[in-house]
């Protein structure tokens, strides 16, 4: 019940929010990274490819996205994975400064395919998941003329993945046309 009144809440405040924000400017962003995760015993490394479309408010902006993500992974007991998603998110970003250097938060929900190929003592295995993502980071841009440089660091929590648990944290650098 609890959450059902959260998301209504959410819900009703969200646009009360954005039309006191002012009218909306739209923008396409791309942006490309790199993902490292894992002890030293446990390393990950891989690359990440984001595409979103947003409206930026005043301070806040809404962004709808789609993010690319493939590691390799090694265990230290000897198995190895080949984690992939592709997904969809949902985000709202408040800008925490508005100077011309404006850091901002970032919060939102995802849907991600999740495809992994293990590897261990008893052979190859297919795993193939569908599962929600909360997603929160901190993320800074740079105004450069009419266009906007920016950074961001992620945290991508799947619900649904299994040996996945949140281990998708990229950062990317990209700009917003």
């Amino acid at each position: 019940m609890r959450r059902a009144l959260a998301f209504i809440a959410f819900g009703l405040a969200v646009p009360v929010l954005l039309f006191s924000q002012g009218s909306a400017h739209s923008a396409i962003s791309l942006a490309a990274g790199v993902n490292g995760v894992g002890f030293p015993a446990d390393p990950a490394f891989g690359v990440v490819a984001q595409a979103g479309y947003l409206w930026q408010y005043d301070r806040l902006a809404v962004r709808l996205g789609a993010d690319y993500f493939k590691a390799n992974r090694e265990f230290s007991g000897g198995e190895s994975l080949r984690p992939r998603a592709v997904g969809a998110t949902l985000e709202i970003s408040y800008d925490v400064l508005t100077s011309r250097f404006r850091p901002y938060v970032i919060g939102g929900w995802g849907l991600y395919r999740l495809t992994d190929t293990r590897v261990d003592a008893l052979g190859t295995h297919a795993v193939d998941d569908l599962s929600a993502s909360m997603v929160g980071g901190l993320g800074f841009r740079y105004r450069v003329g009419s266009r906007y440089l920016f950074t961001e660091a992620r945290l991508h929590g799947f619900t649904g993945g299994g040996h996945w648990g949140s281990h998708f944290m990229p950062i990317t650098a990209g700009m917003r046309f």
